[in-house]
């Protein structure tokens, strides 16, 4: 916990330093792919949650797009899981283009925290 604790400090104060903190941990790929997934689940559900909360709109036609998303929070966190392991692939192939030597279980990693 301690070094997680760390870990988010550097994050904050010092990017690089957190990032390579957490590479150097060198956590088996499972764990990368986990903490995406609950990422996935979290922001689901705070996105449903802030979406019960808030307000209706002027445009009713809005409002039912909205509602056609948001119904579904499966469906939700499979897209933003989705998207999440898009964002990942992007980090490293582009790290890749620029001559980085990262792992795509790194980058998922690094997504995920």
């Amino acid at each position: 916990m301690q070094t997680l604790l760390i870990a988010a400090r550097d994050t904050i104060q010092q990017p690089r330093a957190g990032a390579r903190a957490l590479i150097n941990m060198d956590l088996p790929a499972n764990v990368g792919w986990l903490a995406l997934v609950l990422m996935a689940v979290a922001s689901s559900a705070l996105s449903a949650l802030t979406f019960v909360m808030s307000a209706p709109s002027e445009d009713p036609a809005f409002d039912q797009a909205l509602t056609g998303m948001f119904s579904n929070p499966l469906q939700l966190a499979i897209f933003q899981g989705i998207a999440l392991v898009i964002g990942a692939m992007l980090i490293y192939r582009v790290g890749r283009l620029f001559g980085g030597k990262g792992r795509f279980s790194d980058a998922i990693l690094l997504v995920a925290w």
